[in-house]
């Protein structure tokens, strides 16, 4: 009987072990779990923190090779980080298919424009005409004028002074075989100015030749011409054009002036008649051979004399506004420099432009003789 009871108090405290050891593995952990997981309304933060896992992961499946991250409120090993999705609230889940559409491309933006120095530098300038061809006259509105300065070659102080104080439009003409007519014609161009070959031509009184480099004379044959001619213009490099220097006997001989067009056509120049005598055939030779061609109109100072310049700058525009057009010479002299300085301004309020030389054959007649 004694080892009956001793039996039955050992299953007795068996049975109340067991129990114990129920109410702490099973009843007790589920208050504390249901502590440690976050309420509905705390779901947002893991939302953003589990935006910034996704994002570290790479292109497999979402994956973050640099290792678990910590979660805000949530500690390591909680049932939180485990594999069970994170349901956002109500406020932040949408049924609008344009919510979770992808964000719109940026506009492209434009390249910024030029800089006003930039378009200053690419200003355009004019071309020469092609040979039999011609712009309608007048046919941008309105009168213009050219303007060209003369034997230039001989002091780089007034080409340097000039070319600050007048417009790009202005040309100079260079004569050939002058102590700086290469300095001369190289700085110019540079600088934005045309520049002409002053050609020498042989004069009706020889006591008025300089000197006899380069001048092209009466009795030259068609050879002896073109090798002259085209030593001149090796002389004044980036020569557009050519103008005659004196002339008034050699621009009276249509052989010879034939000869010496065939040179400028070949290549590709114009030609200005400077009209130095009243029986010159030069510009009608020109235009006979299509070469872009016209005559001068005014001398603006065979007189020095301020006065006098301003004189012949008005008859300059009278022409102009008569017929639409009129081409001035002047030469290297501070008087004239100083003149042009003060007038030219004053051409806008006369509704007179002043032009390119190479603008201003564009509204030459030429006819070509095939």
């Amino acid at each position: 009987m004694l080892t009956v009871a001793i039996s039955i108090a050992a299953i007795a405290l068996l049975a109340v072990g067991a129990h114990r050891i129920l109410d702490n593995q099973i009843v007790e952990p589920i208050p504390r779990i249901s502590k440690e997981l976050p309420s509905r309304t705390a779901t947002a933060p893991l939302t953003a923190a589990r935006d910034r896992v996704d994002s570290a992961g790479d292109n497999r499946g979402g994956k973050n090779p640099a290792g678990p991250v910590d979660l805000p409120g949530v500690s390591p090993g909680s049932a939180a980080s485990s594999s069970a999705p994170i349901v956002p609230p109500d406020s932040e889940r949408s049924n609008d298919p344009a919510a979770v559409a992808p964000p719109a491309p940026r506009p492209a933006v434009p390249d910024p424009l030029p800089s006003a120095r930039e378009e200053a530098i690419a200003r355009p300038r004019p071309q020469a005409l092609p040979l039999g061809r011609t712009a309608p006259p007048g046919s941008r509105g309105g009168p213009v004028i050219a303007l060209i300065l003369d034997d230039v070659g001989n002091d780089m102080r007034f080409v340097r002074e000039a070319s600050l104080r007048l417009p790009r439009e202005v040309v100079f003409a260079v004569i050939p075989f002058r102590p700086e007519s290469r300095e001369s014609a190289s700085w110019l161009a540079s600088h934005g100015f045309d520049v002409m070959c002053h050609m020498p031509m042989q004069p009706l009184d020889r006591g008025r030749e300089e000197d006899d480099s380069g001048v092209v004379r009466i009795g030259m044959d068609d050879a002896t011409v073109a090798r002259t001619v085209a030593a001149d213009l090796e002389a004044v490099p980036h020569a557009v054009g050519v103008n005659n220097h004196e002339g008034s006997r050699a621009t009276t001989d249509p052989g010879l002036m034939e000869a010496a067009m065939r040179v400028l056509r070949s290549r590709g120049l114009f030609f200005i008649d400077s009209r130095t005598g009243p029986r010159s055939v030069a510009e009608k030779t020109a235009r006979k051979l299509g070469i872009p061609t016209a005559g001068r109109d005014v001398f603006l100072d065979d007189d020095p004399d301020p006065a006098a310049i301003e004189s012949q700058w008005k008859s300059l525009l009278r022409l102009a506004r008569a017929n639409g057009r009129a081409l001035a010479i002047g030469h290297a002299r501070t008087s004239t420099l100083d003149t042009l300085e003060s007038v030219l301004p004053l051409l806008e309020k006369e509704n007179i432009r002043l032009v390119a030389i190479r603008e201003y054959l564009g509204t030459a007649p030429v006819t070509a003789v095939r």
